[in-house]
């Protein structure tokens, strides 16, 4: 569900869905026991939230990459 947001989310240009959709798959992939994967996703979603501004979401962002 994440990766079809994802995609959807890069085809019109919805930075803030492409975030929360970044974060949660991080997320996801953390849970697998996936770090460098989830650290990398996390990383790019926290990059798009700080470009619009999004300060919740950078507590969840970084609460992955500090793993």
């Amino acid at each position: 569900r994440s990766e079809a947001s994802l995609a959807v989310a890069r085809a019109v240009g919805d930075t803030q869905t492409l975030s929360f959709s970044l974060n949660g798959l991080a997320r996801a992939t953390l849970r697998r026991g996936d770090l460098t994967n989830a650290r990398r996703l996390s990383e790019e979603s926290l990059v798009l939230n700080r470009q619009i501004g999004e300060t919740f979401m950078l507590a969840h962002c970084l609460d992955v990459v500090d793993g």
